[in-house]
């Protein structure tokens, strides 16, 4: 998008794309010229839209909202699934990410809380995986449990949470095409800088979590790590 010639709604637009990130905007002019600098294509970018301002101080502006939504989060999270993970053996890292080492450190179940960005912003999902060293050819080598995210875990050892959420009508969810709407679906549940809107959504989460979500970080960990029967789950 040739944002340099924008007025207008389209003026409107540019700057919050900007202020997302977006590298196609935030830090290049017309596609067919040079990309430049971030720092000098925000510059640029300021003078084309009108503004003598650089567009670093427009930023925390437009980005405010969800910075105070994202504290409301992250203390709400503490307050929620902090105690009630910990009672089943998972670690919380202070960056949204729990963890339960088994089998003397060698297997690390992770639970980790993404929240959304641009398009789904204001959104969060919980990924699930099961971190066995050695396992993806990609991962860094030597790569810790005690490091590992949930992206490091074997694509067979990886789960959204939204997903073990049973399908209304299981037996469609087989059928060509059907299957698309009736199966699994990938669940973001809502957040905002309201704390009983966020706290409403982390409690649904706490509650999938205990019923399905340990169960199925036990089932795709390997038996050397498998959590016995009479552990809490």
């Amino acid at each position: 998008m040739g944002c340099v010639r924008a007025d207008g709604a389209l003026r409107r637009w540019c700057i919050r794309r900007i202020a997302d990130g977006d590298p196609e905007v935030g830090g290049r002019s017309d596609p067919l010229s040079p990309a430049l600098p971030r720092e000098g294509g925000g510059r640029l970018f300021g003078q084309a839209l009108g503004f003598t301002a650089h567009i670093s101080t427009l930023t925390p502006s437009l980005t405010k909202p969800m910075s105070d939504a994202s504290k409301v989060f992250d203390r709400a999270l503490r307050a929620i699934l902090r105690e009630p993970m910990a009672q089943h053996g998972f670690g919380f890292d202070g960056s949204r990410t729990f963890r339960r080492h088994l089998a003397g450190g060698a297997i690390t179940q992770i639970v980790n809380v993404q929240l959304g960005q641009r398009s789904m912003s204001g959104k969060f999902t919980v990924n699930l995986g099961v971190y066995v060293p050695g396992e993806a050819s990609a991962n860094p080598a030597g790569l810790s449990g005690r490091k590992a995210l949930e992206y490091h875990c074997a694509p067979n050892r990886r789960e959204r949470l939204g997903r073990l959420v049973p399908a209304p009508l299981p037996a469609l969810q087989w059928l060509p095409l059907l299957g698309l709407f009736f199966g699994p679906k990938d669940i973001w549940w809502p957040f905002s800088a309201e704390p009983l809107r966020t706290e409403r959504s982390l409690q649904r989460v706490r509650s999938l979590l205990t019923q399905r979500g340990l169960r199925w970080l036990d089932g795709a960990t390997p038996a050397a790590g498998r959590v016995d029967a009479d552990q809490p789950r």
